[in-house]
């Protein structure tokens, strides 16, 4: 009997659940971003959403990424005692919340309170001798192409003053209800690094303490920085966050709204009501799918002196905790390893100078016009009088044997 050979012609396949719907998911399930191709896990230990880029990134390539801002931070200061760490966290934003409850940040602006649709109040405690942390708005992946070319649109706008456009950044500002006034622009234009972003946040900083007296204070200080979507930006306290304080018990950072009104502005001049996106076809082209922006989560460094200071937010994510002595060595092992030859840039004498590195004793601070000394060792003063400073000491020459207190001179012929 011949053998017979069945081919089956029933095709079997399988899809993840979309991320949008993770209520509706049980622990140990797997789940996917259906636009960017993500792919998530619901821990079967205790129900929490992950996913394997959060700690894709090994302790050097973190440490390298918070290096990059760190060299540039004026003023900057952190704890340097045994028992502090550089905490990298994530916080959620609008990652795991229904597709249609997920903002535009081209058409919104994000404000977070007590209690905001998905997410709770972003807040962290920090050590009270730092001065400043460093904040990442992360987009989704495609989005990346559209925040770059809407703020290039943007720069060249403003580098020859909205001539071009059918209105003024001002006079949007005046029309949208987004925001109350068009002089925010005149405010924002002092901002430091404001040409160089493309984003802004409000925070609130809440520093406790006490004056030379014991008496306690207690500072709020309401802050707005740039910030770059994508990118880590250095935060950097305003001087009077510790006005009349001798000393610090307690610092902790409220973000308050992240919002991005260069790219809120282009997007406006971008509408084409002939298209089928409402948008211009280049827009279009660099847009995702669904023609929308959206902040998925922040990225945050920040010191802590102690465990005590860990977040407790069921919407952050410790990545990374170094501690600072591990945290100081890799700086300099990752400077060395790039193949340029390091500076150690400070202004105490480092104690130990690994191959190809030296030394810059930090003399003064600059900021602007403001000039301050260091408690370096060596002051500028001192600098400049060696180099160009004469001295009083004069010389007299005589031809006088026996006068012991200057100089002689004698003919070589009477020697």
């Amino acid at each position: 009997m011949p053998n017979e050979t069945f081919d089956s012609d029933v095709r079997y396949g399988s899809s993840f659940l979309n991320i949008d719907r993770n209520r509706q998911s049980v622990p140990g399930e797997i789940m996917t971003d259906k636009l960017s191709g993500e792919v998530y896990l619901k821990r079967p230990g205790d129900g929490k959403i992950v996913s394997f880029k959060q700690k894709a990134h090994t302790l050097y390539e973190a440490i390298q990424e918070f290096n990059i801002q760190f060299q540039s931070s004026l003023e900057f200061t952190y704890p340097e005692n045994p028992g502090s760490y550089l905490l990298g966290v994530k916080v959620d934003v609008d990652e795991y919340i229904p597709s249609n409850k997920k903002k535009d940040i081209l058409l919104e602006n994000h404000e977070f309170t007590s209690v905001l649709g998905e997410y709770t109040t972003i807040r962290f405690e920090l050590s009270t001798e730092t001065n400043g942390f460093y904040l990442k708005p992360i987009t989704r992946y495609g989005d990346r192409n559209i925040c770059g070319y809407l703020s290039g649109q943007y720069s060249e706008h403003e580098n020859t003053d909205f001539i071009s456009p059918i209105r003024s950044f001002e006079d949007w500002l005046d029309l949208s209800t987004l925001y109350d006034t068009p002089y925010k622009y005149t405010e924002w234009q002092k901002l430091e690094n404001w040409k160089s972003t493309n984003a802004l946040m409000d925070c609130t900083i809440t520093v406790t303490g006490a004056d030379e007296d014991g008496v306690g204070v207690e500072n709020v200080v309401k802050v707005t920085a740039p910030l770059q979507i994508n990118e880590h930006t250095h935060v950097r306290f305003p001087e009077e966050y510790n006005a009349d304080m001798e000393y610090i018990y307690n610092i902790v950072v409220t973000i308050d709204k992240i919002y991005a009104p260069k790219l809120q502005y282009e997007r406006y001049l971008s509408e084409d009501s002939s298209s089928s996106s409402g948008l211009n076809p280049t827009v279009t082209k660099l847009m995702e799918l669904d023609n929308r922006v959206v902040l998925q989560s922040l990225d945050i460094f920040y010191f802590i002196s102690g465990g005590s200071q860990l977040p407790t937010n069921p919407n952050t994510t410790i990545c990374q905790c170094v501690d600072v002595e591990f945290l100081d060595q890799a700086i300099i092992y990752l400077s060395t390893s790039s193949g340029s030859r390091a500076i150690q840039s400070q202004v105490e004498e480092p104690e130990a100078f690994p191959v190809d590195t030296m030394w810059a004793e930090e003399l003064r601070e600059i900021e602007g016009n403001k000039v301050t000394e260091t408690n370096s060792v060596n002051k500028f003063e001192d600098l400049e009088k060696s180099l160009y400073s004469d001295s009083d000491d004069s010389v007299t020459f005589t031809n006088e044997i026996n006068n012991d207190e200057n100089i002689l001179i004698m003919d070589r012929n009477e020697i």
